[in-house]
């Protein structure tokens, strides 16, 4: 039986993209290498509670040796950007759930 395939070209994502990294590239910092980190206002933000990125970067801080808590309901420990760099045996859930964050198990 034949059949066909259809693509689409997500053009909100397109945008947010272009719109992002060109917002980055207008920071002109060397010390920046995330296209979409204009866009990431929890690095640094004058508007909001920030973690302030740029001067821990600035005072050499790159992430090596660094330990980071995260006081929330969960985080998916499996996600790509974070499978490799969680300690799960540091965690402690303080809720009822009985572990911390998965999106397999909750509903």
């Amino acid at each position: 039986m034949p059949y066909a395939i259809r693509a689409v070209e997500n053009t909100e994502y397109t945008e947010f993209f272009k719109a992002c990294s060109e917002e980055t590239q207008a920071l002109n910092s060397p010390s920046i290498n995330d296209p979409l980190y204009a866009c990431q206002w929890h690095l640094e933000s004058s508007e909001f509670v920030d973690i302030n990125a740029e001067s821990a970067w600035e005072a050499g801080a790159k992430g090596e040796g660094v330990n980071v808590a995260l006081v929330d309901r969960g985080i998916d420990y499996r996600h790509e950007d974070l499978k490799d760099n969680v300690n799960v045996a540091l965690n402690h859930d303080y809720s009822v759930e009985g572990e911390i964050y998965n999106r397999y198990q909750h509903h």
